[in-house]
């Protein structure tokens, strides 16, 4: 590729994954210049999170380790923050990832092929044995997306347990990102918690509503769009 026509398109289609290599960005420098990067501009897709694989255009799969994105313009709207689309330009890009470095749309070959090699996750950013890591650690353990799945596969199947116990989930979900605010992390929440369970319900088929009674329960409202246990599903 000689040059780039600046159409936009892969700044639209979502932000660059981090690999090992871009997490210099996330360091100031001696002289104390701030860093390139900071975690509030970053959001983490979790293990077991349906995602859509960008290099190869193909739909939704389910993530087998963690992905660390730079984070999309506004909740819904994956364009990354950096893009500029005025000048149709990235206002970072003397400092863009590894990815963007190798993204070539005539030649795609070099990032398809990179894509999933030393890619960064949570803990390779955050400080071993810090808050931030402690909670992430302590949602992870509790707040798991495989977990989820199998409870929401166990629920439209009719185990009323199941019900509860993704509830439960939903609320030590909601529990955790309090605790980040209180402690000043609110703007980093979609890098250190990941997106909000709720969130996933949909693919679930799947919401929350309040009963007559004033409880909360689960209802189906959809089909089972969760790729990993589509098959099982089609006679629930």
């Amino acid at each position: 590729m000689t040059t780039c026509i600046r159409c936009g398109a892969c700044c639209r289609d979502g932000g660059p994954a981090l690999h090992r290599q871009d997490l210099g960005l996330l360091t100031a420098d001696p002289g104390g210049v701030r860093p390139f990067l900071d975690i509030a501009d970053l959001v983490t897709l979790r293990a077991g999170e349906p995602v859509r694989d960008q290099p190869a255009g193909q739909g939704l799969a389910v993530l087998t380790t963690e992905m660390v994105k730079i984070r999309g313009r506004a909740p819904g709207d994956w364009t990354c923050v950096f893009y500029d689309p005025e000048p149709s330009t990235c206002i970072r890009h003397p400092w863009r990832p590894w990815e963007c470095r190798l993204q070539d749309c005539r030649n795609p070959e070099a990032l398809r092929t990179a894509y999933l090699e030393d890619r960064a996750t949570r803990f390779d950013i955050m400080p071993a044995g810090g808050r931030l890591a402690s909670l992430a650690t302590m949602h992870e353990t509790h707040c798991s997306v495989p977990a989820m799945a199998r409870l929401a596969l166990a629920f439209r199947r009719g185990d009323q347990n199941a019900e509860s116990l993704l509830l439960r989930m939903l609320a030590m979900d909601q529990s955790a990102r309090g605790m980040l605010a209180e402690v000043g992390g609110g703007a980093a929440e979609g890098f250190v918690l990941g997106r909000p369970l709720a969130g996933l319900l949909d693919v679930f088929g799947l919401a929350v509503t309040r009963g007559e009674d004033g409880a909360l329960h689960l209802v189906k409202v959809g089909l089972w769009r969760y790729p990993e246990t589509a098959t099982a599903e089609q006679t629930a």
